[in-house]
């Protein structure tokens, strides 16, 4: 059974996932599904064994809008990529129209952040109704093995 967490008087962990490993609360951030087992022992030595799957997702949620509505109304204004717990920034975007001129292009984005995305400006004018396509390059929370 592995990982194994100690936690009171006696206390050892035997995964590197832990943030402290002489706390009496621990927290972790695993990255794949494992079995925990938390021994807890008070100064006289009584001890309790809790064991917990923790089931880990490698879904990465990401949404990327179909249509938005530059028109200063305070509602879809901004293009931008919304993304979910696994997904942590947007490295790139592009925007490009049809001719594949480059209508937009930042890179480090924060997630979730409409004032960070594109406005509908290209050089200070706003750009008609039409097709455009994006690139982006998302990062994601990776476990190295």
């Amino acid at each position: 059974m592995q990982p194994k967490l100690y936690i009171g008087g006696n206390y050892m962990a035997t995964t590197n996932l832990v943030d402290c490993p002489t706390c009496t609360t621990v927290e972790t951030q695993p990255f794949f599904t494992q079995n925990y087992m938390v021994i807890v022992r008070n100064d006289i030595g009584c001890e309790q064994k809790i064991e917990t799957l923790v089931t880990v997702s490698r879904e990465r949620k990401v949404f990327v809008p179909n249509v938005f509505s530059p028109n200063g109304d305070g509602v879809n204004d901004y293009f931008t990529i919304f993304g979910g717990v696994g997904t942590t920034n947007i490295k790139s975007l592009k925007i490009l129209d049809r001719y594949g001129n480059i209508m937009f292009d930042k890179t480090n984005l924060s997630l979730n952040n409409l004032g960070q995305g594109w406005d509908g400006m290209h050089k200070g004018i706003m750009q008609r109704r039409q097709e455009y396509m994006y690139v982006a390059e998302m990062e994601f929370v990776m476990v190295k093995l």
